[in-house]
């Protein structure tokens, strides 16, 4: 009985420092993967949210549904657009992994925007863009 009350008390102060050191706002609490693993992938825009609006609808018709962005392990980046024309770039944590900077080139400019990650698992990642006044909080599902 003992050793159960030891066991309960050390998973509970566990528990509470997990939860003190959540880096994301809307999670994951905890993760077996890294940050850079969860990031890899291949994203197309699920939910669009400004100023509490969901305003994806808008998004899709302005950006093609057949808009996606791939997070490469090299810390490289490729949009895609619509006729699939590309845009490709490079990708970096910064502030403590808690924010997303992502430069992109092409053959007339090239710009960094940084996002805040509000969420970033294996099948979910959201962003905020810190580049527009009315920060849009873009979700992203794998493609």
């Amino acid at each position: 009985m003992k050793n159960l009350k030891v066991l309960t008390i050390l998973f509970l102060a566990t528990l509470v420092s997990f939860t003190g050191c959540k880096k994301y706002d809307e999670g994951p609490l905890i993760s077996p993967f890294s940050k850079k693993m969860r990031l890899t992938n291949k994203w197309c825009i699920d939910k669009v949210i400004e100023n509490g609006v969901d305003v994806t609808s808008a998004w899709v018709t302005a950006y093609s549904d057949s808009y996606s962005i791939e997070f490469k392990k090299d810390n490289s980046t490729t949009e895609t657009w619509a006729n699939n024309a590309m845009t490709t770039g490079t990708w970096q944590f910064i502030s403590k992994k808690e924010k997303l900077a992502i430069s992109s080139v092409n053959a007339t400019s090239h710009a960094t925007k940084d996002y805040t990650i509000k969420r970033l698992t294996n099948n979910e990642l959201w962003l905020i863009d810190e580049s527009e006044a009315d920060r849009p909080e873009v979700h992203y599902k794998p493609k």
